[in-house]
């Protein structure tokens, strides 16, 4: 197999590296299936509690049905939809053993659906920039887009030298986005939000020749205040926007403790088109994304409001709302829960800070502190939250929320989907529990016979996590959560949830 790449030097002792055995479709391989099952083999089980859609591997493949481990967990199978007469990549290069090793050995594989692949280059180099990184071993990738906000679509991939240069293969005629990136800390994730270097190329167009002498130049990119935000985004709405365009919020969802962030909203509507827009600024780029009326009839809800350059700069509001208690709050919040900053602007009363509003005919900040989990990748339970307001104009708090949600609690009795479904052979279950509780948690066939008693036992309110190792036949399971509060048996509550076990 070819176009190995070592990242991280390491002694030569055979046993003890971490590595990639075997890809199926090989590399070069040509006439592949377009429904094909993809297998990556490793030399050691898998932590397969790795999000592999967000880290550990780059592709090209964007239609994935279902993905499942072998029992030793040392397989990796990918049932995939492969496009007609096209070109793919595979570069795995972040995936960790269950002991925590990382690859030692990165691996890149090029197959193709076609009888050949097709027959154009770009080609070029990655320089460090002001970075100070050394751009060798960079990854670059060729989007179909420019990015934004989120990892990027890929039509095709390479894997620089140790100089920075690269040859992107196989492309046909199109216009692509060059993407270089590079894990710099060896963590094996490739975080511009925490330092790793990437860089924006030019649009490079391919059109009956390969291309050369392609620069790619790292940068460091970081998050930004609503002040640089707004200085992007107001060009483009005034650009792109109906000339009645009403500007009715601006937010973010995920601030840090400076008051900067990754990506801010700005909610704009237009009455004489009865449409609304959500105009999105991040380091990468402004986007603009139409919604539909009803989304139209929400955003006008808020009443219109002046510019944030008459506006207290959000880092000034967050640095006031972390020493009114902010800090401290984060601190209480325990480590086994995620916090997240939402911050917004505008017509506050409307937003959910009617309690602590004044004057609801004025514009002020507001800052969200919420905790809670992720019982599944696509699902944030809230548990609680504290809220804070500020002055539109000074950013000086105005008034603080106690903790709500009933102290962090849950309001119900929940069973989670577990997760990973479908899985081989482990998987998580979750469940949440509003007082302290009698728990029967069982594994039930579809006959409804009991497989497996996973928990019997009392438990205290909040969140739980039992797990299951499968030693059944592939097929469809249910997990079967009974409780009831101590002391009162009479108040028995039974959830169900379907799980799949595929061996």
């Amino acid at each position: 197999m070819r176009a190995l790449l070592l990242l991280i030097l390491v002694p030569a002792i055979a046993l003890a590296q971490f590595s990639v055995t075997g890809v199926t479709p090989a590399d070069g391989s040509t006439s592949v299936p377009e429904q094909t099952l993809v297998t990556i083999a490793f030399s050691a089980a898998i932590d397969t509690s790795m999000d592999l859609e967000e880290d550990g591997i780059f592709s090209s493949i964007d239609s994935v049905q279902d993905s499942w481990y072998s029992a030793t967990l040392d397989t990796l199978y990918v049932d995939a939809v492969l496009g007609p007469d096209a070109a793919h990549f595979i570069y795995i290069y972040g995936i960790r053993s269950s002991t925590g090793q990382l690859l030692t050995s990165p691996v890149l594989v090029y197959f193709t659906t076609g009888a050949s692949f097709p027959p154009y280059s770009v080609s070029g180099v990655v320089q460090s920039g002001s970075t100070g990184h050394h751009p060798g071993g960079s990854m670059v990738i060729l989007s179909p887009e420019p990015l934004g906000e989120g990892p990027p679509q890929m039509n095709m991939g390479a894997v620089a030298d140790g100089s920075g240069a690269f040859t992107v293969p196989h492309l046909v005629n199109g216009t692509y986005y060059p993407i270089a990136v590079k894990d710099v800390n060896g963590d094996g994730l490739i975080r511009p939000e925490e330092g790793d270097p990437i860089a924006l190329g030019n649009p490079v167009v391919v059109a009956g020749a390969s291309v050369s002498a392609v620069v790619l130049e790292f940068m460091q990119l970081a998050a930004v205040p609503m002040s640089d935000a707004w200085t992007d985004a107001a060009p483009v709405a005034d650009a792109q926007l109906p000339a009645d365009k009403i500007l009715r919020l601006a937010t973010s969802y995920e601030t840090d403790t400076t008051g900067k962030a990754w990506g801010w909203e700005y909610l704009y509507t237009s009455e004489s088109e009865s449409r609304g827009w959500i105009v999105r600024a991040s380091p990468f780029d402004v986007s603009i994304e139409e919604r539909d009326f009803w989304d139209y009839l929400w955003m006008s809800q808020y009443k219109p409001m002046p510019s944030p350059t008459g506006a207290a700069a959000s880092t000034i509001f967050v640095a006031n709302t972390e020493a009114a208690g902010g800090a401290a709050f984060r601190a209480s919040v325990p480590d086994s829960l995620t916090l997240y900053i939402q911050v917004v602007l505008g017509d506050a009363a409307t937003h959910g800070y009617g309690e602590l509003v004044p004057d609801p005919n004025l514009f002020y900040w507001g800052a969200d502190y919420v905790y809670g989990y992720k019982p599944h990748p696509d699902t944030f339970a809230v548990l609680g939250s504290k809220k804070f307001l500020g002055s539109f104009d000074t950013g000086e708090i105005l008034g603080v929320t106690d903790v709500a949600g009933d102290g962090g609690l849950p309001e119900e009795i929940t069973l989670w989907q577990n997760y990973p479904n479908p899985f081989n052979p482990s998987t998580s279950i979750q469940f949440s529990l509003p007082s302290a509780s009698a728990v029967t948690l069982e594994v039930i066939d579809v006959l409804g016979r009991v497989v497996e008693t996973l928990v019997d036992d009392e438990f205290e309110a909040g969140l739980h996590q039992a797990h299951w190792e499968a030693r059944t036949a592939s097929g469809v399971y249910f997990a079967r959560l009974t409780a009831s509060v101590l002391g009162h048996p009479e108040s028995q509550t039974v959830r169900i949830r379907k799980m799949m076990v595929m061996h």
